[in-house]
Order: C-alpha cells, then sequence, then structure tokens
C-alpha cells in the first residue's frame, strides 16, 4: 500500500500538467478549490490532522468553531494563490470534551482515595 499523501502529490501534479496544457489559451479563469478533510477516529487524532495538513498548505493551524446545525468543526482556510484551501473536519464540543475529561480525572482521584476500582456516573 502507498501513501495516501504520495498518491494525492502525484495526482495533483498530473492535474496541473492538465492545466498547463490551457496556458495561452483563449479561456476564461477559473475559480479553483481544495477542500480537504482528513478521516480521524478521535478528536484529538482529527485535530492533529488538519493541523499538521493546514500547517503545510496555509502556514497556520485550524481551530475549532462552533457551526450552524450545533456542530462544531476544526478548521483552516485561506488562499494560496488563485487557489482557495479549505482543510476541515467535524469534532465533538470542545466544552463537553473538557468536561468529561475532567469528571474522568475526578472519578479517578475519588475512587484512590476511597480505595474502590471504579466510580461511574
Amino acid at each position: 500500500m502507498t501513501d495516501p499523501y504520495a498518491e494525492i502529490a502525484a495526482e495533483l501534479r498530473r492535474i496541473a500538467d492538465d492545466f498547463e496544457t490551457l496556458a495561452g489559451k483563449d479561456i476564461a479563469a477559473p475559480a479553483l478549490s481544495l477542500a480537504v478533510q482528513p478521516r480521524g477516529t478521535t478528536d484529538n487524532g482529527i485535530v492533529a490532522a488538519v493541523d499538521a495538513i493546514a500547517g503545510v498548505l496555509l502556514g497556520k493551524p485550524g481551530i475549532t468553531r462552533h457551526m450552524s446545525g450545533g456542530v462544531y468543526h476544526h478548521d483552516a482556510g485561506g488562499y494560496r494563490g488563485a487557489l482557495r484551501i479549505d482543510v476541515f473536519q467535524q469534532v465533538s464540543d470542545p466544552v463537553a470534551r473538557e468536561q468529561a475529561a475532567e469528571l474522568a480525572r475526578l472519578r479517578a482521584e475519588l475512587a484512590a482515595l476511597t480505595g474502590t476500582t471504579a466510580v461511574t456516573g
């Protein structure tokens, strides 16, 4: 299995070669965009992937935003020349994540203090 990033880079080079065949022709310039949605199984993994990809393509990490409809995206967007680039993926509510982590920490602390093996809610 080849690296997916190597495959993507190779295909983008072929697309660039195809676009180059249009140079010098009297046709209207296109509006071109690239949407990148990294796959991940955890919020931390998704955030790390968005930040890494946005870092190399846009020179900045993503930020987590509350979107319409109540969902959250970790995203970064901008231009590289005439190319619009958006790197994004849905993540869970960051406040709820922090609260769940704090609750797990407090439960573990309580279990340690009381000598029990687990405290669940």
